[in-house]
């Protein structure tokens, strides 16, 4: 995982600052399309991705790969939590860490969530990944959650 894709004690107002200021970052370096915010905020109303976890509160959002340039996944720990309405129940969730994924083949998207799935029952990392300083240690712990190189 790039390093670059990691965003430590961002402030963002809301769920709508995020992905505004997000899709406006991931676009010009080259991730994403110009639709990609609009399908990110459209996906998210359809299909929340909050989740809760032990000790934690999570956020995964992702569109379908159409608006996706280059694959990557991005890890943002906003500077107070954000919120989102969780997977099944719709109920809110306070979000602490948020983990955007850009698939760009179709046929990854569910290794890749079900790779990271997996890695949130891991405490110790979750634990690790919400107060590690350092931008290129998150990015190496999320290598291993993600397989990718």
């Amino acid at each position: 995982m790039d390093a670059s894709l990691v965003f430590l004690d961002a402030d963002f107002q809301n769920q709508d600052d995020l992905f505004h200021k997000m899709a406006a970052w991931l676009e010009k370096h080259g991730y994403v399309n110009e639709q990609y915010q609009s399908a990110l905020r459209q996906r998210e109303e359809q299909f929340p991705t909050g989740l809760r976890i032990p000790g934690h509160q999570l956020a995964i959002p992702h569109t379908d790969s159409e608006f996706i340039k280059k694959p990557g996944l991005v890890f943002v720990r906003p500077s107070r939590p954000l919120q989102f309405l969780e997977m099944c129940t719709g109920s809110p969730v306070e979000a602490e860490m948020i983990f955007m994924l850009l698939v760009k083949n179709k046929q990854d998207q569910m290794p890749l969530l079900s790779g990271l799935m997996s890695r949130f029952s891991d405490a110790g990392l979750m634990d690790r990944l919400s107060q590690e300083k350092d931008p290129e240690v998150i990015a190496r712990l999320l290598d291993t959650c993600t397989g990718s190189h």
